[in-house]
This record gives C-alpha cells, sequence and structure tokens, in this order.
C-alpha cells in the first residue's frame, strides 16, 4: 500500500505533464499555421511583401519555441519545418507563385501531422 501512493502521483504527475505539453504544442503548431495561412492568402492576392513578413513572423516564432521543440518533437519534422520556413520567405520575395504555394501546403501539412502525433489517441499509445 504505501508503494500505490507514489506510484499513482507519478501517473498523475506524467498525465498532467503530457497534457500540458499538448496543449502547448497545439498552441505552437496552430500559430504558425495560422501566419502561414494568412502568407499563402497574401500570396494569392499578389500582395507579395505582407506575405514576405507573415512568413518572416513565422519563422521568428518557429525559431523562439525551438529549445521547446527540441525536447518534444521528432528531430525529423521539426528540423524540416525549420529548414523549410526560410526557403519559403525567399520565394516569396522572388514572388514565386506555384512554388510558395506547394511548399506552403507542405508545411501545412507537417503542421497537422504534428497535432495528430501529439494528439493523446489509443494509436499514439500503442
Amino acid at each position: 500500500m504505501k508503494h500505490l501512493i507514489p506510484a499513482v502521483a507519478m501517473l498523475l504527475a506524467v498525465t498532467f505533464f503530457c497534457c500540458i505539453n499538448t496543449v502547448c504544442m497545439g498552441k505552437v503548431v496552430d500559430n504558425t499555421s495560422e501566419l502561414i495561412t494568412s502568407a499563402l492568402e497574401l500570396a494569392e492576392d499578389g500582395k507579395w511583401n505582407e506575405a514576405q513578413e507573415q512568413c518572416s513572423q513565422a519563422s521568428d516564432y518557429w525559431t523562439s519555441k525551438n529549445d521547446y521543440l527540441g525536447t518534444v518533437l521528432n528531430h525529423n519534422i521539426s528540423d524540416k519545418i525549420s529548414e523549410c520556413i526560410p526557403s519559403l520567405t525567399k520565394l516569396a520575395k522572388w514572388q514565386e507563385t506555384a512554388e510558395f504555394t506547394a511548399l506552403a501546403t507542405e508545411m501545412l501539412v507537417y503542421l497537422e501531422h504534428i497535432k495528430e502525433m501529439e494528439r493523446p489517441s489509443l494509436s499514439n499509445i500503442l
């Protein structure tokens, strides 16, 4: 019985941490997705300077979260997004519509994949 209470306390602590991580990761992904979606919409409207600014903001935001992301995310995905955002900014600067749209869409897919990986579900546990 005396080992049961610490075991339950540790289980609750780990569960709490996982829930907090899910919420925090969701906010990071949502904020980054909003910036990229906004840049995509601006580019489609021909507002390339504003799209470039949104990409720069997304890059700054993602970079500011690197310490946190490095501890909780698969590095392949995190690195892929970290590499793509500067490319997205350059494509906006060069006004490359097709490439910009393709890369922005690919990044949004990666970000959605991160949310799915962090969402508690039976398939993620098993």
